[in-house]
């Protein structure tokens, strides 16, 4: 309802359920949608007015935080993702009063990124893997120290003014890590379509124009290995999340898991 609103769409037999059939939780078909219907339109449609983005994040935190703050901490001077993370932290401590509340109260209060979880955990994923655990331990053990030490200086810099505590910025990090797309230099969050999960057969979702309302939106088509792929009821539906480019210990770093097409 929340994305409808908004110029949205999603499919009336899609739901997100937590034991999807990829072993976490997902978006599923709950009764078949057919070949016609997955050739002719996409399964899922979110304006681009609703994505978190940098520039959102300039433009709705700069003028709460006092010009003598700003002077020795410019928020314009954050890592992109980092800055994301900060407004992300911000709409959650509002509440009901956000204008994301619906979206932000459906994410998880516990981070699936490796560097966040309990150590008996880690070692379970770790022992998983194609790699050496002791040398991605360290890495883990890197990334936690230099995250903690990132959120700890945010929190000082701003959390009189943003009300948000190095916790909760801690916590956005995961978020925005482990869900957001559009890489280091321009990371951002799309509300819904983050939920689908990674298939490499899967197509990437699309960003478009062409809709009836002339507005830029964010789009999933169903599909497998660039053919329409109609949905029994009970099947999962996936995007490609476009992982070619990065390590499969940066993978592993910001999700939790590594594909097997990162090991081939």
């Amino acid at each position: 309802q929340w994305l409808t609103r908004r110029g949205g769409y999603v499919h009336p037999a899609l739901r997100v359920v937590e034991n999807a059939p990829c072993g976490a939780r997902g978006v599923i078909a709950t009764e078949d949608i057919s070949f016609d219907e997955v050739s002719s339109r996409a399964l899922i449609v979110v304006p681009a007015a609703t994505e978190i983005t940098v520039e959102k994040a300039l433009h709705t935190l700069e003028p709460l935080v006092p010009s003598r703050v700003l002077a020795n901490a410019p928020l314009h001077t954050l890592d992109a993702g980092a800055l994301v993370a900060l407004l992300l932290a911000h709409e959650r401590n509002k509440g009901s009063e956000s204008d994301l509340f619906p979206y932000i109260s459906s994410l998880p209060s516990q981070l699936s990124c490796p560097w966040a979880l309990p150590p008996r955990q880690v070692e379970a994923l770790l022992a998983g893997l194609a790699a050496d655990p002791s040398l991605w331990a360290d890495h883990l053990q890197e990334a936690r120290r230099y995250l903690g030490v990132v959120s700890q200086g945010m929190g000082s810099d701003y959390s009189e003014h943003l009300r948000v505590s190095p916790d909760d910025i801690m916590w956005a990090i995961g978020i925005v890590s482990s869900r957001g797309y559009g890489g280091e230099l321009r990371p951002g969050l799309v509300p819904y379509i983050d939920m689908v999960n990674h298939n490499v057969r899967a197509s990437s979702f699309i960003w478009t124009e062409e809709n009836d309302d002339a507005q830029a939106v964010f789009a999933v088509w169903s599909a497998w290995d660039d053919k329409p792929r109609p949905l029994k009821a009970g099947e999962e539906l996936y995007v490609d999340y476009k992982m070619g480019g990065l390590s499969p210990l940066d993978v592993f770093l910001s999700h939790g898991f590594v594909p097997d097409e990162l090991w081939e």
